[in-house]
């Protein structure tokens, strides 16, 4: 997954360190995705630890928890993108659009996520958990990604909440954290984001529209 500056002749940029504008490889068939437990209400401490998730709704991201939470199929629009909050001072204001998706949702709240950025798509599917009540949801899922050639290495946790409407997502909010930062080379870009880092965005008119079943 990723989050890219605007820029022309940029085919897509990280969406694991969300506009750091490295490029990275997808993540392919084979590279770990974490196994997330069977049905609850919250998220895990042990899946993401309480620190991070008081680092995000510290900052304004809104964890809805329940086990009751809406069906989130389909494909969804985030446009215009905006950064609310990064941990370590990272700033820029021009977003590409971003399209995240929810498909073969179960009784117990797994589900698959997938997103894309300026009609790329990034990675493949991975296994998710959507949590919330009534028409509020958090959607979370933990990745592992390596970077080209092994260069370095992390783990991170996505999430994403809102509530589902008719027309969309309503006040949509996307989130990552780097939760740990492996690099096999001492030259690996220092724009890589550091273990801890928080970054939070929202979907600036309030509606994330949905462009696919």
């Amino acid at each position: 997954m990723m989050i890219g500056k605007k820029i022309s002749g940029l085919a897509f940029v990280s969406a694991l360190f969300l506009v750091l504008l490295l490029p990275v490889s997808c993540i392919e068939d084979g590279d770990e995705t974490l196994v997330l437990p069977d049905s609850q209400q919250m998220i895990p401490s042990d899946v993401i630890p309480d620190s991070v998730q008081y680092a995000l709704t510290g900052h304004g991201f809104h964890i809805y928890t329940g086990s009751k939470p809406p069906q989130m199929e389909g494909s969804f629009k985030l446009s215009p993108l905006e950064l609310l909050y990064a941990s370590d001072n990272y700033h820029i204001t021009d977003f590409s659009d971003l399209i995240v998706s929810f498909s073969d949702q179960q009784s117990r709240g797994m589900l698959k996520y997938r997103e894309c950025q300026n009609d790329t798509v990034v990675g493949k599917s991975v296994q998710a958990r959507v949590i919330g009540t009534g028409d509020y949801f958090t959607v979370y899922c933990i990745q592992y990604v390596a970077g080209p050639s092994g260069s370095w290495r992390c783990k991170i946790a996505t999430l994403i909440s809102g509530k589902v409407t008719s027309q969309g997502l309503r006040d949509c909010q996307y989130a990552f954290v780097m939760l740990e930062r492996e690099s096999a080379s001492p030259t690996t870009d220092p724009s890589l984001a550091e273990e801890g880092t928080v970054r939070i965005f929202v979907d600036g008119d309030g509606l994330g529209v949905r462009v696919g079943k």
